[in-house]
């Protein structure tokens, strides 16, 4: 079994534990007002089902407008941000690089808007900094290392990956985006909350 293949099995059977716990942890206030509603509603239908679409509802409302109050960085600051965009030549593994690229995007713009002295540090670094201050599990730590890994090996290679493995990339990858993205909007609220 190649390490790509290993690193790919890897993920899959540590992706959704993470992306769970982690969603959990940086949404428990919210997730246990939730259940609150859920529990006391129980006998109603309708009134639960308004209740999780509001909740579903006011998740989207926080990312958009963590994405609208972003300020111009400086220049260095604004070329970290936007990191070199790897690419292949066969379109599937490209797909896959892509997803990689957007996930890297997205945790250098949580670091950054959690701490704008991160600028500038590699990806992992700022990713195992944003762990340490609880703003993404530990756990997702390994799999961002080896989707960049994969990343990396796969844009230098002439060689296409296979199909399956390059679905399981994007997936991955497009998965902890997500996490990324609501830590990124648990950030924004936090500092909209901060006097």
């Amino acid at each position: 079994m190649d390490s790509a293949q290993l690193a790919l099995d890897y993920l899959k059977v540590v992706i959704w534990p993470a992306t769970t716990i982690t969603v959990l942890i940086l949404f428990r206030r919210q997730v246990q007002e939730l259940v609150s509603r859920i529990t006391r509603a129980s006998a109603f239908g309708l009134e639960i089902e308004t209740a999780a679409r509001g909740a579903q509802v006011a998740a989207e409302e926080a990312a958009t407008t963590a994405d609208e109050q972003l300020e111009a960085p400086p220049a260095a600051v604004a070329e970290w941000l936007e990191p070199e965009n790897r690419s292949h030549t066969d379109p599937v593994t490209d797909h896959a690089l892509q997803a990689v690229n957007r996930l890297e995007k997205g945790i250098r713009r949580l670091a950054y808007e959690a701490d704008p002295t991160l600028a500038g540090r590699t990806t992992f670094n700022v990713a195992n900094e944003l762990a340490q201050r609880g703003l993404l599990h530990p756990s997702s730590l390994s799999s961002i290392a080896e989707l960049i890994h994969i990343r990396d090996n796969a844009a230098n290679s002439s060689s296409p990956m296979n199909t399956q493995d390059a679905k399981q990339v994007a997936q991955s990858a497009l998965q902890l985006l997500l996490v990324v993205q609501l830590a990124l909007a648990a950030q924004a609220r936090m500092q909209e909350d901060t006097p």
